[in-house]
Order: structure tokens, then C-alpha cells, then sequence
């Protein structure tokens, strides 16, 4: 049911509410941000859901989500980190259709992303497809990671550990959701 093309209609952080845009204000819906930094490019940001393919066991049933998804590139200067432009990467992230829960988190990978200069990449923990229910013909990859936060009153800066949550949605673009 959820197979076909997707296009990407969220972006949601869960930790402390973020600066990217350097407007001086923090949020939690964070694509508004990442639109006005260089390198991010909307129709980029698909996902094809379709049946998997298995080299093992032919009787058993997957569902590959395909995912390219949009992520901010900080760099280290001065005692702080700085996000300079939004990169991207893209990930396929398999399901056994037999023991798919909905709701839960699903399709685990551990990227094992060990180069401390890139501090998104180097922070995910593990990534994952959510599906809350098969007719909203849409799902979210979620990513544990980290991001940078910037305390408005003390002007310090701490590593901001979090969920990304990126909500994919049959037939719609980003701007086409209201932004709440």
C-alpha cells in the first residue's frame, strides 16, 4: 500500500529548538531554515517506496524506502559550530513487510559515520522509517542525532541531542503543507 513516490513535506528537530539561518531565531520546524542556507535544492528531496528484493530467501517480503534527505553541513571555528550550507545524502532503508508494526520505529541502520569534521553525519545514532497508518499515504525517516544549540541567554553553545523527524508525502511538495 505504500509503494510509489513521495516528495518531502517536513522537517521536525525534537531537541532544543535550532539556528541555522542565523536570523536569530531558534526553531523546531526547521525546513524554513535550511531554504535560505546555499545547497538546498527541494527537488532533491524524494523518497521511492517499492517491493524488495531478497538474495537469501525468495519467500520473504520487503519494503525498500529509498530516501534522499537534506541535512546541515557545520564547520568548527572559534569555540563554536557554524552551519554554512545544507548537503544532502540518500539511504535505502529495508523492511521485513512480516514483522512491519505501524507506529513503531522501523527499518533500523547505524551509519557508522565516523568523521568527526562532519558533526550532522558523525551524530546519527540510528535511522529509521515510521509509518502511522498506511491510508495517510505518508511516512517519516527519523534520525537520532545531534545539532548544535545556541543558548539565547548565556550566549554559550552545547550539542543539542535529538530527533530529526523528515515527513514523506505521496504527490506533495514542501511548500504545499502549511508550516506550523
Amino acid at each position: 500500500m505504500l509503494y510509489g513516490n513521495y516528495r518531502l513535506t517536513k522537517i521536525h528537530w525534537t531537541g532544543y529548538p535550532v539556528e541555522l539561518n542565523y536570523d536569530k531565531t531558534t526553531y523546531h520546524v526547521i525546513q524554513r531554515e535550511m531554504e535560505e542556507k546555499i545547497g538546498y535544492y527541494e527537488p532533491n528531496y524524494i523518497a521511492n517506496v517499492a517491493k524488495g528484493e531478497s538474495y537469501e530467501d525468495e519467500d520473504e517480503d520487503y519494503t525498500v524506502f529509498n530516501v534522499t534527505l537534506p541535512y546541515p553541513y557545520y564547520f568548527y571555528s572559534e569555540d563554536r559550530w557554524y552551519c554554512s550550507c545544507i548537503r544532502d545524502f540518500q539511504m535505502s532503508l529495508t523492511g521485513d513487510n512480516k514483522f512491519f508494526e505501524l507506529g513503531g520505529l522501523n527499518c533500523p541502520a547505524y551509519p557508522n559515520y565516523l568523521q568527526s569534521n562532519d558533526l550532522f553525519l558523525a551524530g546519527i545514532a540510528n535511522v529509521g522509517v515510521v509509518v502511522e497508518a498506511f491510508e495517510d499515504e505518508s511516512f517519516d525517516v527519523r534520525l537520532h542525532c545531534v545539532l548544535p544549540y545556541d543558548n539565547p541567554y548565556n550566549n554559550e553553545q552545547s550539542l543539542n541531542y535529538g530527533y530529526l523527524y523528515y515527513t514523506f508525502t505521496k504527490g506533495k511538495r514542501l511548500r504545499d503543507d502549511v508550516l506550523t
